[in-house]
């Protein structure tokens, strides 16, 4: 496992070693083996389910990069204002806080963009363009975005001056009137980094295009699959060792290992190492200064290979753990029973439908469960896998699609299983524990008085106070 240098580093810095010791290496692709089959069981799971969380999960990974930063956020926001638009701003948000939005929102789509267009060879996957463009993209901010509001916040955002065409990692010119700024502050995003550092912190500046090169060059072989994920994790240890950016290097990087385990088949979109850095955020920082630790130069090797093995082991034992709960979280029958609690729940707290009031029934559960295992359902079937007198059929099938638990692309089309944020808490309360600990602030509704969203575009419900008194009179006339 153990690759020599082809060539002498450029400058006196020292980048390498890139791997563990070669006696750990057994102990690492035992669970790197480990960690491709549970791969290979996620893209075996359900699908249409997979399709619905993906998004979802999207907005999270963007939360937990945003908690690695010191600002924890609620993923439902920032899918909210990302549909919303860059332009939205909350008046009651604070400076900081908008940045850290502005960043999170910045990472959602940069992650979606940049997993739909990923380098079918791992020479792309670690080619210098592929870094500067992710960077690139995590760091582009809209117009109307505050910039004032970003430097007071002193989160790891920049003006926008640079973008990408999907696929070719090609920059874009930064606009006439923020380039000559960001320039002088050599602060371009997707720019290397001009400005010196400690060589404790980082590689000279005049350097970092030959490093990235060359750490291109040893990682960018083709290994086998497990030797190809133990590179890609040691990959973003030592490339955040050379601090190549003025500023986002933790965050370029650790994109770049999310990315990178995407390209090798083993998230399915379905779970991110992101989490797991976070959720021990201090133990994960603990391992980077670590590797970063001085030491003299006798042993200065042994103790980086040692720092890789230790950040290796704990990550992959990370992963491991999240790709399985996120094989479970996909398992049919472990939704079932969340589903009728769900059902129990919205059944107990009626909600206006124009006019009418909604009807939500246990009966619901086998079409709704069906819906979310097999994909789109005709409107004509799944009222008759209710099993309820049609009239009754029409108005529950209208109120799980008013709460958006079902969705469709028109009043005739077939219906297909969604997710609304607040649902989380019911189905899948491990995605984001703490809005499963949450509290509903409006008792006259299914859900709370914040504006829903859902990853289809349902819209919100509007919530009036429930008369039970009035709904038992009408019952029993």
């Amino acid at each position: 496992m153990a690759v020599s240098m082809d060539g002498t580093e450029p400058g006196n810095f020292e980048l390498g070693p890139f791997f563990p010791d070669v006696r750990a290496c057994g102990a690492l692709l035992e669970r790197a083996a480990a960690l491709v089959a549970e791969g290979h069981r996620l893209e075996a799971a359900n699908a249409p389910l997979a399709v619905v969380l993906r998004p979802m999960l999207a907005s999270v990974n963007a939360c937990h990069a945003s908690e690695l930063d010191g600002r924890p956020l609620c993923p439902s926001e920032v899918a909210t204002r990302a549909v919303s638009g860059a332009g939205d701003r909350d008046p009651r948000a604070d400076h900081r806080t908008e940045a850290a939005l502005v960043a999170a929102r910045a990472h959602l789509a940069a992650e979606t963009a940049l997993s739909a267009a990923l380098p079918q060879r791992s020479v792309g996957l670690y080619a210098p363009e592929f870094v500067q463009c992710i960077h690139a993209e995590l760091h582009r901010m809209s117009a109307s975005s505050s910039s004032a509001s970003a430097a007071d916040a002193g989160l790891e955002v920049a003006s926008p001056a640079g973008s990408t065409s999907r696929g070719r990692s090609a920059m874009a010119s930064a606009s006439s009137a923020e380039a000559p700024r960001t320039r002088a502050l050599g602060d371009t995003p997707g720019a290397w980094r001009r400005s010196p550092v400690d060589p404790a912190r980082g590689a000279p500046a005049d350097d970092i295009p030959e490093l990235v090169d060359h750490w291109q060059g040893v990682y960018s072989k083709p290994f086998p699959p497990e030797q190809a994920l133990v590179a890609a994790l040691c990959a973003g240890q030592r490339l955040l060792a050379a601090r190549p950016f003025e500023r986002g290097n933790g965050r370029t990087t650790r994109l770049h290992t999310q990315l990178a385990l995407a390209a090798l088949g083993v998230t399915q979109g379905q779970w991110s190492p992101l989490r797991a850095m976070a959720r021990d955020r201090d133990g994960y920082r603990h391992l980077l200064r670590l590797a970063a630790a001085p030491v003299e130069e006798k042993d200065r090797d042994s103790a980086r290979r040692e720092a890789l093995r230790a950040y290796t082991t704990w990550l992959l034992d990370a992963c491991l753990a999240e790709a399985q709960t996120a094989r479970e979280r996909l398992d049919p029958k472990r939704l079932e029973p969340r589903l009728l609690d769900l059902l129990a729940w919205l059944a107990a707290r009626p909600w206006a439908i124009g006019s009418e009031r909604s009807v939500i029934k246990p009966d619901a559960l086998e079409a709704l469960h069906y819906a979310a295992i097999t994909g789109p359902v005709e409107r004509a079937r799944f009222i008759a896998m209710l099993g309820l007198q049609h009239r009754t059929g029409r108005r529950v099938l209208s109120s799980l699609i008013d709460c958006g638990l079902l969705v469709s692309d028109s009043s005739r089309a077939p219906v297909r299983f969604s997710l609304p944020w607040p649902s989380l808490r019911f189905l899948f309360p491990d995605i984001w524990p703490a809005g499963a600990a949450s509290e509903e602030t409006n008792a006259a509704g299914p859900w709370s008085a914040a504006p829903r969203t859902t990853t289809s575009g349902a819209h919100a419900i509007a919530l009036e106070p429930h008369d039970t008194a009035a709904e038992s009179r009408s019952a029993a006339s």
